[in-house]
């Protein structure tokens, strides 16, 4: 196989390198106007370094069963040590999220090497985890996908390099960062399958493997002990029950990823995945080279293993896609005509959302929203991107998980109204009629988002009833 590349292929690769630097650049802050996992995720790790306690203290009641976290705390050292330094705002949070996504691709450009791809996969493959939209969307979002990814990428990394031990420690890294972690393991088990016959022919190799996968595995449980000393087994299989009950989607997070709200995002992918997975089978491509194939259908059972259908764990399944596509249309010589067609396609869709969000600038609407927060003893009443104005204050998310609001009795109060983002919460309208009757609210701010979309800053107080002095 052609393992260096040649002077053109260098060009383009640093020409796509630039034009992924100018994306992120441009698409930050941007490529979601809201998401509510940003303030989720970031109020998390900001509350375990204010208190030490792991506690979805914003989004679930104190007596829900699943707010006491069993997970997460590698992201909450990780991201908060560094937001902590920086400053708790939802761009630095994206760009250490971006920078795990970039980190996660120069792996891959090792691991491509030591599946011996050619040269150009080895460019291809890694430039595609920078700008296919399930890696772009985990590199604009504060949740935990980015930096999992990169410790699961790492886990293969270093089980193809023979350091079994840190391969096993960076598993259960992972899987403590979050459940998906396990993603590794497939990636491994595609491998070990792919190649079997090596490993099975010498037994005494595969038991020293085994071996030092398996101590790297008991120092990733030492890992997880010292982080979690009061880990109850108890909380543990409750957390993965109501998480594996909250989506009753029963096709598997790849079905979810095609068939979600940003469906439209990756509609154009469905035809070329199959397209590479017809031609596979058309030409037989899995007699030449296994692994693509294999690791294909490992990680879709993967997606079916997983209890949760969440679109945002396509991430650690796309490699497989990524893999078959560009080895596939390598192995047919169609590179040169399916690479520009790609980018094209790449450069409408974001150039799209950029067109639709030119002028949409959330530090602005943040610093705005906080202005007009004046009293700092008043609660907060937002949607959930609110809090990144008023994280160390009294906030309650308009969401649905956060029914209890109209019961908790408050008197007094700031509501802050952006309907632009309204319909990503379904108790939005009803939450805030329910606040209008019961209370007297006044415009104390009034401003605008971007394009026709506007803010509105409220500030309540409860209504006097007859009979009342």
């Amino acid at each position: 196989m052609k393992s260096l590349l040649s002077p053109r292929e260098i060009a383009l690769t640093l020409a796509a390198l630039a034009a992924a630097i100018f994306l992120y650049w441009l698409l930050h802050q941007r490529y979601y106007l809201s998401y509510v996992d940003d303030s989720w995720c970031v109020s998390q790790a900001r509350h375990f370094f204010d208190t030490g306690k792991t506690e979805d203290y914003l989004f679930r009641a104190p007596d829900a069963p699943d707010r006491v976290l069993v997970f997460f705390r590698t992201y909450f050292y990780v991201y908060g040590a560094v937001l902590n330094w920086l400053g708790w705002t939802k761009s630095n949070a994206l760009v250490l999220s971006s920078l795990f996504i970039w980190l996660s691709a120069a792996v891959w450009f090792f691991i491509c090497r030591r599946l011996k791809f050619s040269g150009t996969l080895q460019s291809l493959i890694p430039l595609s985890m920078l700008l296919f939209p399930a890696y772009f969307s985990a590199a604009n979002l504060a949740r935990y996908d980015a930096l999992v990814f990169f410790l699961s990428s790492l886990s293969f990394l270093c089980f193809l390099t023979r350091r079994y031990l840190l391969s096993g420690l960076f598993l259960v890294m992972g899987m403590e960062c979050h459940p998906m972690g396990v993603a590794a393991a497939f990636y491994i088990l595609a491998y070990i399958i792919s190649d079997r016959a090596a490993f099975l022919a010498d037994r005494r190799k595969l038991l020293r493997v085994s071996s030092w996968f398996s101590a790297g595995v008991l120092l990733g449980l030492g890992y997880v002990w010292w982080l979690h000393p009061d880990l109850s087994f108890e909380r543990l299989r409750t957390t993965l029950a109501i998480d594996k009950s909250m989506n009753d989607f029963k096709f598997g997070f790849i079905v979810k990823y095609f068939t979600q709200c940003y469906w439209y995002r990756h509609a154009w992918e469905l035809p070329l995945i199959l397209g590479a997975v017809a031609l596979s089978i058309k030409h037989r491509l899995w007699k030449r080279n296994a692994f693509p194939a294999i690791f294909l259908v490992t990680m879709i059972v993967c997606s079916f293993v997983i209890g949760r259908a969440n679109a945002n764990y396509m991430v650690f399944v796309y490699p497989s896609f990524s893999v078959l596509i560009f080895s596939t249309f390598e192995e047919l010589r169609l590179l040169g005509k399916i690479v520009p067609a790609i980018a094209v396609v790449l450069a409408v869709l974001y150039g799209t959302n950029y067109v639709l969000h030119r002028d949409f600038d959330f530090n602005r609407i943040t610093a705005e929203t906080r202005a007009s927060l004046v009293n700092d003893n008043l609660p907060v009443i937002g949607m959930p991107d609110n809090w990144f104005a008023v994280p160390d204050r009294e906030f309650y998310p308009i969401y649905p998980s956060v029914s209890w609001i109209p019961r908790l009795g408050l008197k007094h109060f700031y509501l802050v109204k952006n309907d632009y983002i309204g319909d990503q919460s379904n108790n939005y309208d009803t939450l805030i009629a329910a606040l209008h009757e019961t209370h007297n609210c006044v415009s104390v701010r009034h401003f605008k988002a971007f394009s026709d979309h506007d803010v509105d800053v409220f500030q309540c107080s409860e209504k006097v009833r007859s009979g009342q002095h």
